[in-house]
Protein backbone atom coordinates (compact mmCIF):
# COMPACT_ATOMS: atom_id res chain seq x y z
CA UNK A 1 0.00 0.00 0.00
CA UNK A 2 2.73 2.48 0.92
CA UNK A 3 5.35 1.94 -1.76
CA UNK A 4 6.23 0.18 -5.01
CA UNK A 5 9.29 -0.79 -7.01
CA UNK A 6 9.00 -0.18 -10.75
CA UNK A 7 11.31 -0.77 -13.71
CA UNK A 8 12.18 2.43 -15.56
CA UNK A 9 13.07 2.03 -19.24
CA UNK A 10 16.14 3.71 -20.68
CA UNK A 11 15.49 7.03 -22.40
CA UNK A 12 12.96 8.20 -19.81
CA UNK A 13 13.74 10.69 -17.03
CA UNK A 14 12.86 9.74 -13.46
CA UNK A 15 11.42 13.18 -12.66
CA UNK A 16 9.97 16.01 -14.76
CA UNK A 17 12.74 17.58 -16.85
CA UNK A 18 12.30 20.32 -19.45
CA UNK A 19 9.17 18.81 -20.93
CA UNK A 20 10.84 15.47 -21.72
CA UNK A 21 9.23 12.09 -21.08
CA UNK A 22 9.46 11.12 -17.43
CA UNK A 23 8.49 8.17 -15.27
CA UNK A 24 6.26 10.04 -12.83
CA UNK A 25 3.83 10.94 -15.62
CA UNK A 26 3.10 7.22 -16.09
CA UNK A 27 2.95 6.20 -12.43
CA UNK A 28 -0.74 7.06 -11.76
CA UNK A 29 -1.74 4.72 -14.59
CA UNK A 30 0.65 1.97 -13.49
CA UNK A 31 -0.06 2.01 -9.75
CA UNK A 32 -3.36 2.04 -7.92
CA UNK A 33 -3.93 4.28 -4.90
CA UNK A 34 -3.02 2.95 -1.45
CA UNK A 35 -5.76 0.80 0.02
CA UNK A 36 -5.11 2.15 3.51
CA UNK A 37 -4.12 5.53 4.93
CA UNK A 38 -6.00 7.38 2.21
CA UNK A 39 -5.67 10.63 4.15
CA UNK A 40 -1.90 10.17 3.97
CA UNK A 41 -1.93 9.30 0.25
CA UNK A 42 0.18 11.42 -2.07
CA UNK A 43 -1.70 13.15 -4.92
CA UNK A 44 0.31 10.89 -7.26
CA UNK A 45 3.03 8.27 -6.71
CA UNK A 46 6.51 9.80 -6.48
CA UNK A 47 9.94 8.39 -7.32
CA UNK A 48 12.11 8.82 -4.23
CA UNK A 49 15.45 8.60 -6.02
CA UNK A 50 16.68 9.05 -9.57
CA UNK A 51 18.24 7.00 -12.32
CA UNK A 52 20.02 8.75 -15.15
CA UNK A 53 17.85 9.07 -18.25
CA UNK A 54 19.94 6.48 -20.15
CA UNK A 55 19.94 4.00 -17.23
CA UNK A 56 17.16 1.44 -16.99
CA UNK A 57 16.09 -0.58 -14.00
CA UNK A 58 14.50 -0.62 -10.58
CA UNK A 59 13.43 2.55 -8.82
CA UNK A 60 11.63 3.07 -5.50
CA UNK A 61 8.27 4.84 -5.55
CA UNK A 62 6.35 6.22 -2.57
CA UNK A 63 2.54 6.25 -2.53
CA UNK A 64 2.04 7.97 0.85
CA UNK A 65 3.63 10.92 2.61
CA UNK A 66 4.85 8.75 5.46
CA UNK A 67 6.51 6.34 3.02
CA UNK A 68 8.15 9.19 1.12
CA UNK A 69 9.61 10.60 4.35
CA UNK A 70 10.71 7.15 5.55
CA UNK A 71 12.42 6.22 2.29
CA UNK A 72 14.13 9.60 2.05
CA UNK A 73 15.53 9.00 5.54
CA UNK A 74 16.72 5.49 4.63
CA UNK A 75 18.46 6.82 1.54
CA UNK A 76 20.10 9.63 3.48
CA UNK A 77 21.32 7.15 6.10
CA UNK A 78 22.64 4.83 3.35
CA UNK A 79 20.48 1.95 4.49
CA UNK A 80 19.11 1.21 1.01
CA UNK A 81 20.97 -1.47 -0.94
CA UNK A 82 21.11 -0.82 -4.68
CA UNK A 83 22.97 -3.01 -7.15
CA UNK A 84 23.60 -2.46 -10.83
CA UNK A 85 24.68 -4.64 -13.73
CA UNK A 86 27.16 -3.08 -16.17
CA UNK A 87 29.22 -3.95 -19.21
CA UNK A 88 32.67 -2.40 -18.84
CA UNK A 89 35.08 -1.63 -21.66
CA UNK A 90 38.15 -3.42 -20.30
CA UNK A 91 39.23 -5.58 -17.40
CA UNK A 92 39.00 -4.63 -13.73
CA UNK A 93 40.81 -7.47 -11.96
CA UNK A 94 39.64 -8.60 -8.57
CA UNK A 95 39.54 -12.27 -9.48
CA UNK A 96 35.76 -12.33 -9.11
CA UNK A 97 35.91 -11.04 -5.54
CA UNK A 98 34.21 -7.76 -4.56
CA UNK A 99 36.57 -4.81 -4.11
CA UNK A 100 36.21 -1.16 -3.14
CA UNK A 101 36.66 1.88 -5.33
CA UNK A 102 37.25 5.04 -3.30
CA UNK A 103 37.59 7.80 -5.87
CA UNK A 104 36.36 11.24 -4.82
CA UNK A 105 33.50 12.60 -6.94
CA UNK A 106 33.14 16.34 -7.11
CA UNK A 107 35.64 16.66 -4.28
CA UNK A 108 33.50 14.51 -1.96
CA UNK A 109 34.43 11.06 -0.57
CA UNK A 110 32.74 8.31 -2.55
CA UNK A 111 32.64 4.52 -2.26
CA UNK A 112 31.49 1.84 -4.68
CA UNK A 113 31.82 -1.95 -4.62
CA UNK A 114 32.76 -3.63 -7.92
CA UNK A 115 32.62 -7.36 -8.67
CA UNK A 116 33.60 -8.98 -11.96
CA UNK A 117 31.07 -11.60 -13.12
CA UNK A 118 32.26 -12.56 -16.62
CA UNK A 119 35.00 -11.62 -19.09
CA UNK A 120 34.25 -11.63 -22.83
CA UNK A 121 36.96 -11.16 -25.47
CA UNK A 122 36.47 -8.10 -27.67
CA UNK A 123 38.46 -7.23 -30.80
CA UNK A 124 38.77 -3.47 -30.29
CA UNK A 125 38.61 -3.24 -26.50
CA UNK A 126 40.47 -6.43 -25.64
CA UNK A 127 37.79 -7.41 -23.13
CA UNK A 128 34.26 -6.69 -22.04
CA UNK A 129 33.67 -7.22 -18.33
CA UNK A 130 30.21 -8.00 -17.01
CA UNK A 131 30.20 -6.60 -13.48
CA UNK A 132 27.91 -5.98 -10.54
CA UNK A 133 28.29 -2.53 -9.00
CA UNK A 134 27.02 -1.29 -5.66
CA UNK A 135 27.17 2.43 -4.81
CA UNK A 136 27.65 2.98 -1.08
CA UNK A 137 27.44 6.76 -1.50
CA UNK A 138 25.12 8.62 -3.84
CA UNK A 139 27.16 11.05 -5.93
CA UNK A 140 26.04 12.11 -9.39
CA UNK A 141 27.41 9.75 -12.06
CA UNK A 142 29.35 7.94 -9.32
CA UNK A 143 29.39 4.49 -10.91
CA UNK A 144 30.27 5.89 -14.33
CA UNK A 145 33.15 7.89 -12.87
CA UNK A 146 34.44 5.01 -10.75
CA UNK A 147 34.40 2.64 -13.72
CA UNK A 148 36.33 5.20 -15.77
CA UNK A 149 38.82 5.62 -12.91
CA UNK A 150 39.56 1.88 -13.15
CA UNK A 151 40.35 2.26 -16.83
CA UNK A 152 37.23 0.31 -17.82
CA UNK A 153 34.41 2.81 -18.44
CA UNK A 154 30.84 1.62 -18.87
CA UNK A 155 30.14 0.67 -22.47
CA UNK A 156 28.11 3.37 -24.17
CA UNK A 157 29.35 6.11 -21.84
CA UNK A 158 30.24 8.85 -24.29
CA UNK A 159 30.71 11.28 -21.39
CA UNK A 160 33.44 9.37 -19.53
CA UNK A 161 35.15 7.40 -22.22
CA UNK A 162 33.55 4.32 -23.84
CA UNK A 163 31.07 5.11 -26.66
CA UNK A 164 29.30 1.99 -27.88
CA UNK A 165 29.61 2.99 -31.53
CA UNK A 166 25.88 3.35 -31.99
CA UNK A 167 25.79 7.11 -32.46
CA UNK A 168 23.54 9.55 -30.66
CA UNK A 169 21.18 7.89 -28.21
CA UNK A 170 23.13 4.62 -28.20
CA UNK A 171 22.67 2.33 -25.24
CA UNK A 172 24.43 2.86 -21.94
CA UNK A 173 25.08 -0.61 -20.54
CA UNK A 174 24.08 0.11 -16.95
CA UNK A 175 20.96 -1.31 -15.29
CA UNK A 176 19.60 -1.14 -11.76
CA UNK A 177 18.94 -4.82 -11.01
CA UNK A 178 18.40 -5.03 -7.25
CA UNK A 179 17.00 -2.90 -4.45
CA UNK A 180 16.51 -3.74 -0.79
CA UNK A 181 15.00 -1.47 1.85
CA UNK A 182 13.14 -1.81 5.13
CA UNK A 183 9.39 -1.49 4.81
CA UNK A 184 7.94 1.73 6.29
CA UNK A 185 5.65 -0.31 8.53
CA UNK A 186 8.24 -2.97 9.35
CA UNK A 187 9.08 -1.81 12.84
CA UNK A 188 12.77 -1.05 12.81
CA UNK A 189 13.72 -3.27 9.90
CA UNK A 190 11.72 -6.37 10.84
CA UNK A 191 10.27 -6.43 7.34
CA UNK A 192 12.08 -5.63 4.13
CA UNK A 193 11.27 -5.01 0.50
CA UNK A 194 13.75 -6.91 -1.67
CA UNK A 195 13.33 -6.88 -5.46
CA UNK A 196 15.60 -8.22 -8.20
CA UNK A 197 15.30 -7.76 -11.95
CA UNK A 198 16.90 -10.01 -14.57
CA UNK A 199 19.68 -8.61 -16.71
CA UNK A 200 18.34 -6.87 -19.82
CA UNK A 201 18.56 -9.03 -22.96
CA UNK A 202 20.73 -6.48 -24.77
CA UNK A 203 23.64 -7.28 -22.44
CA UNK A 204 23.76 -10.91 -23.63
CA UNK A 205 23.36 -9.80 -27.24
CA UNK A 206 26.32 -7.47 -26.91
CA UNK A 207 28.48 -10.18 -25.37
CA UNK A 208 27.53 -12.57 -28.16
CA UNK A 209 28.44 -10.01 -30.82
CA UNK A 210 31.81 -9.52 -29.16
CA UNK A 211 32.44 -13.29 -29.04
CA UNK A 212 31.43 -13.72 -32.68
CA UNK A 213 33.76 -10.93 -33.78
CA UNK A 214 36.59 -12.42 -31.75
CA UNK A 215 36.02 -15.88 -33.22
CA UNK A 216 35.88 -14.50 -36.77
CA UNK A 217 39.21 -12.76 -36.30
CA UNK A 218 40.76 -15.84 -34.71
CA UNK A 219 39.63 -18.13 -37.50
CA UNK A 220 40.12 -15.89 -40.51
CA UNK A 221 43.01 -13.66 -39.49
CA UNK A 222 41.34 -10.36 -40.26
CA UNK A 223 40.29 -11.15 -43.84
CA UNK A 224 37.16 -9.38 -44.97
CA UNK A 225 33.97 -11.36 -45.30
CA UNK A 226 34.04 -10.84 -49.09
CA UNK A 227 37.48 -12.44 -49.26
CA UNK A 228 36.32 -15.66 -47.63
CA UNK A 229 35.30 -18.41 -50.01
CA UNK A 230 33.58 -21.63 -49.10
CA UNK A 231 36.11 -24.36 -49.73
CA UNK A 232 35.21 -27.98 -49.81
CA UNK A 233 37.79 -30.09 -48.04
CA UNK A 234 37.26 -33.71 -47.19
CA UNK A 235 33.49 -33.29 -47.21
CA UNK A 236 33.69 -30.30 -44.82
CA UNK A 237 33.14 -26.64 -45.52
CA UNK A 238 35.79 -24.26 -44.25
Amino acid sequence: DELAVVHKPAGVHSKPYRGARHLEAALPALLGPPCRSTIDALPAPSAVHRLDCRVCGLILVAKTRDAAAFLAGELAARRVTKRYRALLAGGIGGGGDPFEVREAVGGRPSLSIFKSIEATPHLQLGQLTTADLEPRTGRRHQLRLHAAALGAPILGDDLYGAPSGGGAGASLYLQSTEVRVAHPSGGGGAAAVHVKAPEAARFARRRERARMGWEWERRHGGRRAGDIRMVEWGGRRE
